[in-house]
This record gives structure tokens, C-alpha cells and sequence, in this order.
């Protein structure tokens, strides 16, 4: 009986203790607000009346409770540390992408941002696992190419992940062939490139017969390996050649010379409207006769204009589809707002990943 009792009594500490970790998190993310508005208000970190305020009401409610003065002082010195560690740490600037120095996504995120702070990170998963541990404020993507195409990986996980997309930009990419000094491209053996680089280069690679393609996380990361082997060269821009001191090739061997990526920002971010935004939606549609014109009827009867509309395949239902669209316009227009309203009723399911400014287009 009395060790039935002492497993009830642990069961009762363990809601209590997770009950203690949920409200020491919600206390946590006060503080976080408060060192903004500090920041922006340029107050001092350490207020030492209120402190004194608050000490005094825990004595006053650890008496009251009959818990020891010294228990409770012990507890609030704690939180008051981290307190102050929070609102004493710099913000985070961060802004994640995929690849090495030299990678596509790095180029642009130094054409969008001024001085940006990189973080590299090795896949495109890595890049939003970043964000969601607020390792980097905001992230950058490749989602669709002028030759291949929806970048699948990155529409996937943005969609699955119900990532909010806060701007975006287009790139002319210009791939490059590069390799070590006194490298003769009929002597290459292998090629080191990012999968959709070489989906990009497939008409130049044909020629290569001797070559085997090699798919790299990174086309700029793999520097290392044509280094080290006799006869490999890698496909990225001209900037890696440039920091590694290797050999440029050939230019512009993808299969379209005026190939482009668009590229997007995610994070949590949020745009107002500038007059000139994009918004990005996907949407889900029964199947029957009409449902996907009836969904996007309040667009056509605002005379808001549909810049992309693709189907994404379900993963989880074969048959089953999800329709990734752009508009022009902001979500907080008062039109876009309730053309969104109409399509709600018109739709299982509908997800709005964000408004932000039409993006701009560069050139590397």
C-alpha cells in the first residue's frame, strides 16, 4: 500500500516539475521581450528598485506559503542571472544558408544584406533547424530554376514545416567549371557538383564521356576533394576558384546561359507592405469538378494577379495534391485579406507562408 502511494506522490512531482519548466520557459521569453524594448529604448539592463521590489514580494509569498526566506532568494537569484544574461546578450544577426564560402547562396546573401553574419551549414534542413533553434534570425533558399524547375527539397520542407517566407531574390547563376592549374578537360575523370547544378549542366556533361558525376553536398565544399584527386574538377562560381587559387575552365556551362534561380528568406520576420509585395499560399482542394477554379475565383474577382500557381504532390497520399501559389499584393490589403477569407471556405485547408517585397534581381 505504501509503495502504490509513494508512486502516486512521484507522479504528482513530475507534473509539477514539468508544470515548473513550462512556466520558467514562458518567464524566459518575458525577458527576451523586455531586452528588446530595452534595446530599442536604450534602458539599462539592471534596474536595481524594481529588483528590490520583487525581492520583497518573494520573501512576503515564501512566508506566506512557509517556505524558507533563503529557499526562495536561492530560486529568484537564478532567474535574475539569466534575466540579465538575456537582456545583456547581443541580438542574434545571424542569417543561414547552405553550402561553404563561395556557394550561390552565400553570393546572394551578401547582395541582400549589408555585412551580413553567415552561418554555413552543410544541408537545407540544417538551414531552418537553425532557425528554429535561434541559432540565425533568418535563412536563405533556392526554391525553383529557370531549367529544372521546383527545387523539391526546399519547397518540401518549407511547406511541411509551414515556414514563413519573409522576402525573396533573383539570381542569374553562372556555373563554372574549375579545376587545378594544368587540368585538360578531356582528361577529367570526375566531376564534383550539388545535385541540381548538375541537372542545370546536363548538356555539357554529356560531352565528358569519361567522367563520373559525383553529387556533392556542396559544389564549393568539394575543394577539398579535387585537391586531393588527380583528374576532378567541380562545378560552382567563379568566386571559389578565385578564393582556392584554382583554375577556371570553362564559363557558363549550364544548359541556358540566362539561367535563374529565385531565391527566399525564412525566418519569422514580418513584412509591412511596401506597395509592391508578393504573397505566398498553398492550399488543399477536394476532388471534384470546379474546386480548384472555386478557390481561385476571389483572386480573379479582386483583380489580384497570380504570379505562380504548382502542384506539390502529398507525401503522405498518393492522388493526393497541395497547390503552391504567388500573388501579387499584401496579406494586410484590405482586398488580399478578404480574397483570402473566400478562399478559406473554399478550401480544406489553406496556409499563408507570407507577404514580402517583390524581390530583386542580380547577377553573378
Amino acid at each position: 500500500m505504501q509503495l502504490k502511494q509513494l508512486e502516486v506522490e512521484r507522479k504528482k512531482i513530475d507534473k509539477i516539475d514539468k508544470r515548473m519548466l513550462e512556466l520558467t520557459l514562458k518567464r524566459r521569453q518575458a525577458a527576451e521581450r523586455i531586452a528588446e524594448i530595452k534595446n530599442k529604448n536604450k534602458l539599462p539592463v539592471k534596474d536595481v528598485v524594481r529588483e528590490k521590489l520583487i525581492k520583497k514580494k518573494w520573501k512576503k509569498n515564501a512566508k506566506l506559503l512557509g517556505l524558507s526566506k533563503k529557499t526562495a532568494l536561492d530560486l529568484l537569484c537564478k532567474l535574475l542571472n539569466e534575466s540579465r544574461e538575456i537582456q545583456t546578450a547581443k541580438p542574434n544577426t545571424n542569417i543561414a544558408f547552405q553550402g561553404k564560402t563561395g556557394s550561390f547562396s552565400e553570393i546572394i546573401a551578401g547582395k541582400m544584406f549589408n555585412k551580413p553574419n553567415l552561418l554555413s551549414c552543410r544541408s537545407f534542413r540544417k538551414v531552418f533547424e537553425k532557425i528554429k533553434c535561434k541559432k540565425a534570425v533568418i535563412g536563405i533558399i533556392p526554391v525553383e530554376n529557370t531549367i529544372t524547375g521546383r527545387i523539391r527539397e526546399t519547397t518540401d520542407l518549407i511547406v511541411s514545416l509551414k515556414t514563413n517566407i519573409c522576402g525573396e531574390a533573383i539570381i542569374r547563376v553562372s556555373h563554372t567549371l574549375i579545376g587545378k592549374k594544368g587540368q585538360k578537360i578531356n582528361e577529367i575523370k570526375q566531376v564534383f557538383a550539388h545535385p541540381e547544378t548538375l541537372r542545370q549542366c546536363q548538356n555539357f556533361l554529356e560531352n565528358l564521356k569519361k567522367a563520373e558525376l559525383i553529387a556533392w553536398f556542396d559544389g564549393a565544399g568539394a575543394v577539398k576533394k579535387i585537391k586531393q584527386k588527380k583528374n576532378a574538377v567541380l562545378i560552382a562560381s567563379k568566386k571559389v576558384a578565385k578564393i582556392h587559387n584554382l583554375k577556371i575552365l570553362k564559363k557558363d556551362i549550364q544548359d541556358i546561359k540566362t539561367n535563374k534561380t529565385r531565391f527566399v528568406v525564412i525566418g519569422n520576420k514580418k513584412c509591412s507592405k511596401t506597395g509592391n509585395d508578393k504573397t505566398t499560399v498553398f492550399f488543399r482542394v477536394k476532388h471534384k469538378p470546379t474546386a480548384l477554379f472555386n478557390a481561385l475565383k476571389p483572386l480573379a474577382k479582386a483583380k489580384i494577379n497570380i504570379t505562380k500557381i504548382e502542384l506539390i504532390p502529398d507525401k503522405n497520399n498518393i492522388g493526393e495534391y497541395l497547390f503552391w501559389t504567388d500573388f501579387e499584393g499584401h496579406k494586410d490589403e484590405t482586398k488580399v485579406a478578404k480574397a483570402l477569407q473566400e478562399m478559406k471556405k473554399q478550401c480544406i485547408s489553406i496556409n499563408v507562408l507570407g507577404s514580402y517585397p517583390k524581390g530583386m534581381e542580380f547577377k553573378v
